[in-house]
């Protein structure tokens, strides 16, 4: 299984492995509805492409498409349709286009491709990287606190996240044949857009119109309060206070109440009260932060300790990089020795390494012959002391291919046996 590699070149490779150990080969790849509370399709997409042409070249009859539900479901599974189709049709063709994709979706469906290719930009407003989740942490994070505010200092998520609501909101009406406005639209609830024409593919639609109209106005409520209260703007935290915090929850409800509906066609009850708590939750949190800030209003408190603390990113940038939270550095390794990498592979992968890592090593183990290691190492400057080492060894093949390319950032193959 592999859900994280974009290059064809690593599925090949480890098709061939697994083909070595037996002839029953069977690829699982991944829909990408385990991220947060929207789908990563660009996700899925830049994996399952490679994924699938390597399968189809090396021969293997069995292919599956995951569908986790990690973290409490957040995502419904309707969301995934756009990567199973995608999934599916390389089932069927040789090669795959998006006007193809888009052909079936739209057949089996009745709803735009297009329209549901926007849910994969809820989480891409500008600086967001691969594994980053926006659209979760600027939906939970709490206002007073504002843990990602620092991170966000130069997104306009409102616009953005305006933006998204107002696609989402023509494509489900050209989906249904109405002729409402926008306004009747919004108040349209997830089962009355069924009643009158909808489906299941537009309640999903529906749902994210919902989420996308709630952060347009949760999203950036934590740096306008910090932003306000710095500047000691008394009349920008009344309006807060009294209107734009009121407002949040009102479109954080409509949006858990569709949710909720949602979740009652596709699932069993159980699972729900994870979410129940987790946006109870956060309407515990607005609601003390419109009292708090009221309070401080009123002069019953000096001060809001909260706001008076600097916001930071949650990850710290150098001037001129972009604010994403994925880590620069995800794919680059330091082993002073061969018993940290292999500690490292196995116990410290988060995807970005190989999840077949381990079952290799232990196969070779189980068979008295030692471990193997194989992985891509993304090679940069400050690693080449530890290569360094490595080459004393003679521990590292193709250190000298590496030389030979003037110690330039490349992807190269790691093998490596270890006698026990």
């Amino acid at each position: 299984w592999d859900y994280y590699h974009t290059d064809e070149n690593f599925y090949r490779q480890y098709l061939r492995m697994h083909s070595q150990l037996s002839d029953k080969v069977i690829f699982a790849g991944g829909g990408w509805v385990w991220n947060g509370v929207s789908p990563n399709l660009k996700g899925a997409k830049d994996t399952t492409e490679p994924a699938m042409r390597a399968v189809k070249e090396a021969g293997i009859r069995e292919a599956v498409c995951t569908m986790w539900q990690d973290d409490g479901a957040e995502t419904p599974m309707g969301a995934g349709l756009p990567s199973i189709v995608r999934f599916a049709e390389h089932g069927f063709a040789k090669e795959v286009t998006e006007g193809m994709l888009k052909e079936q979706f739209e057949f089996l469906t009745g709803t735009s491709w297009e329209a549901y290719e926007i849910l994969g930009e809820f989480d891409r407003p500008q600086g967001s990287a691969f594994y980053d989740n926006p659209s979760k942490y600027l939906l939970y994070q709490d206002a007073l606190i504002g843990l990602f505010d620092g991170q966000i200092k130069d997104w306009d998520v409102r616009s953005y996240y305006e933006g998204l609501r107002d696609r989402l909101l023509k494509a489900l009406e050209e989906g249904v044949q109405k002729n409402c406005t926008q306004e009747n639209s919004m108040k349209k609830d997830c089962m009355q857009i069924l009643q009158h024409g909808g489906g299941y593919a537009e309640e999903v639609l529906s749902l994210y119109v919902r989420l996308a109209d709630a952060l347009s106005v949760k999203a950036p409520l934590g740096r306008k309060l910090y932003e306000a209260y710095e500047k000691k703007d008394r009349q920008a935290l009344t309006e807060l206070a009294e209107n734009e915090i009121p407002l949040a929850m009102e479109k954080i409800r409509a949006y858990r109440d569709c949710r909720e509906a949602l979740w009652n066609r596709e699932s069993r009850i159980f699972g729900f009260e994870v979410l129940d708590i987790r946006i109870g939750g956060l309407f515990a949190r607005l609601e003390s932060a419109k009292k708090r800030v009221e309070a401080w209003l009123k002069g019953e408190i000096d001060c809001l300790p909260e706001m008076e603390e600097p916001r930071l990113p949650f990850r710290p940038v150098k001037d001129g990089e972009e604010h994403t939270l994925q880590h620069l550095e995800d794919d680059c390794f330091r082993f002073p020795d061969l018993n940290r990498a292999l500690y490292y592979f196995h116990k410290k992968s988060r995807g970005v390494v190989f999840g077949q890592t381990k079952s290799a090593a232990g196969f070779y183990s189980a068979s008295g012959r030692g471990y193997v290691i194989m992985g891509t190492i993304r090679l940069h400057r400050k690693e080449l002391e530890h290569m360094k080492e490595w080459e004393k060894r003679d521990s590292l093949s193709g250190l000298r291919a590496l030389k030979k390319s003037g110690y330039k950032d490349f992807t190269m193959w790691i093998r490596r046996r270890w006698y026990e």
